[in-house]
């Protein structure tokens, strides 16, 4: 289901979903998920969860999930800026 349909079925945004549940807390390893499919899905792997005898089971969804970890995830991270290397203001005292 889209986001806003959720929102009006719920009254609250799509839930973060791990693909490995064990695994990272990022976007590498996240999927939006409907209330529904967060709360059937436990600690199962996806590949023993989402199926073909899941009743939701799409190839298309199950497409989207994986081209989603393997590469669409990146194009919302944002890339840190390098740090500065701290200098002082009295170069006097750097000696």
């Amino acid at each position: 289901m889209t986001e806003k349909e959720h929102k009006t079925i719920y009254k609250e945004q799509l839930h973060k979903e791990h693909v490995d549940d064990k695994g990272l807390n990022d976007l590498s390893n996240c999927v939006p998920s409907c209330k529904s499919c967060n709360s059937s899905k436990h600690t199962d792997e996806i590949n023993e969860w989402y199926n073909k005898n899941n009743p939701n089971f799409t190839q298309e969804r199950y497409d989207k999930i994986i081209k989603w970890i393997i590469e669409d995830y990146k194009l919302y991270i944002k890339e840190k800026k390098p740090r500065k290397k701290y200098e002082r203001k009295n170069k006097e005292y750097n000696k």
